[in-house]
């Protein structure tokens, strides 16, 4: 009989509030049951965000009939180049977030209607439109809100800046030549990159 006492002992002492072991669960899976209840509302709410998003961007291909600009959009979020070796690579998935900014200031109405401006109303997007600084500086700070840290191949992304700028910017002037218009671009990037962030 001793050994018996022995062995039971080595399960631990006996509870002996069966209740509070009661309430803990009870606590515990209602806890679980509001976690569960708020992912599944954020989960909702992504579906009809994306949803949005995609038809922005269905709007969006249905109003571009440059055949280099879809290249270019192509290019800059679907691929990606390894550096170690120079292969290049369909992304998996893109974020779609990103390829919408590049193209809302000049579609406002439209993102008005999806309701999708609060995402860009407080990032300058309603002034982004006017030049070519202004279209750049909208980017880097958008870029800073809501990019996913996946790299994008800076000569497609140049390229993808440089026709946007030739299809929707208004140049008060005359129009620039592709080398010129180049030029700006990189000047008007690397501007405002090497301005000190906050």
């Amino acid at each position: 009989m001793n050994e018996l006492t022995t062995w039971v002992e080595d399960f631990g002492p006996v509870r002996e509030d069966t209740n509070q072991l009661t309430e803990e669960a009870v606590q515990r899976v209602q806890a679980q049951a509001k976690q569960a209840k708020q992912i599944a509302q954020q989960i909702k709410k992504d579906k009809a965000i994306n949803n949005q998003l995609a038809k922005f961007l269905s709007i969006l291909m249905r109003k571009i009939d440059n055949e280099d600009l879809i290249q270019a959009i192509v290019s800059t979020f679907f691929k990606t180049t390894d550096q170690r070796n120079q292969i290049t690579y369909l992304r998996k998935d893109i974020n779609v977030y990103v390829v919408v900014w590049f193209f809302v200031p000049f579609f406002l109405q439209e993102a008005e209607e999806l309701k999708i401006m609060w995402f860009y109303e407080n990032l300058w997007v309603k002034t982004a439109s006017k030049n070519l600084e202004s279209y750049v500086s909208y980017l880097w700070k958008v870029s800073e809100v809501y990019h996913d840290n996946i790299p994008i191949d800076q000569w497609p992304l140049i390229t993808l800046i440089i026709l946007i700028a030739k299809t929707w910017i208004y140049w008060e002037n005359q129009p620039l030549t592709e080398e010129e218009l180049k030029q700006k671009t990189m000047d008007a990037l690397y501007w405002w990159a090497a301005l000190p962030k906050k």
